[in-house]
């Protein structure tokens, strides 16, 4: 009740961002399901006369984003500068396209497989740079907008509703090809049109979302 019409607007900016999470979490989260059997039934793993264990493959987002989060953090602190500053809402449009452009090479690479056998390594290494540019795109732009919009005496409540969306997120993530069976849809490919398509949306919306956020974001 004590909540101004300014901060309701910033509040309704954290749920509305919140509900685009999952479609980018949903997506990443992938990595520990269906791209760690295509890591295993579909990449061919030899090198040296050594086979890479396909869990390896796991270690390079961590590996990226201690290598790229510097870069990225230069890079958005520059940008924030210039002229050309994006508001939030559509760096994280920006980083939800661009794990669906790495989902577009994860399902070139399946069909590559299912047609004329293993593909190499470097499939699953360009999805993964892609995919972990994609969440330094929106992870910690993301976890720094609620804490920035969502009014004091409402925070932990926000921080609560960010993290709950990671965990629907993270369900769908794990149901997702269960729910899709029978469908005819290739998993890949839906991740490619949900993700483009929420990119597209969140940026589309851009306009609205910096109104609700009154220069907070």
């Amino acid at each position: 009740r004590t909540c101004t019409r300014e901060e309701w607007h910033r509040v309704l900016a954290i749920v509305i961002v919140s509900v685009f999470v999952i479609f980018f979490w949903t997506g990443f989260e992938q990595a520990g399901g269906t791209m760690n059997l295509f890591a295993d039934k579909l990449t061919d793993r030899a090198l040296l006369g050594w086979e890479i264990p396909a869990s390896y493959f796991q270690g390079i987002n961590p590996m990226l984003i201690i290598l790229l989060g510097p870069l990225f953090s230069m890079l958005w602190t520059r940008w924030d500068r210039s002229r050309f500053a994006l508001p939030v809402s559509a760096k994280m449009g920006v980083g939800i396209l661009i794990m669906g452009a790495g989902f577009i090479v994860l399902a070139i690479a399946q069909g590559r497989a299912e047609t004329l056998g293993k593909v190499g390594p470097q499939w699953l290494f360009f999805v993964y740079l892609l995919h972990t540019m994609g969440e330094l795109c929106l992870s910690p732009i993301g976890l720094s907008m609620v804490t920035r919009l969502a009014p004091a005496r409402l925070a932990a409540i926000m921080m609560g509703l960010w993290f709950t969306a990671n965990a629907i997120a993270n369900y769908l993530a794990g149901t997702l090809e269960s729910l899709l069976a029978g469908s005819g849809i290739p998993l890949y490919w839906f991740l490619v049109g949900s993700s483009l398509g929420a990119g597209v949306l969140l940026l589309l919306i851009t306009p609205l979302l910096k109104y609700l956020m009154h220069g907070k974001g």
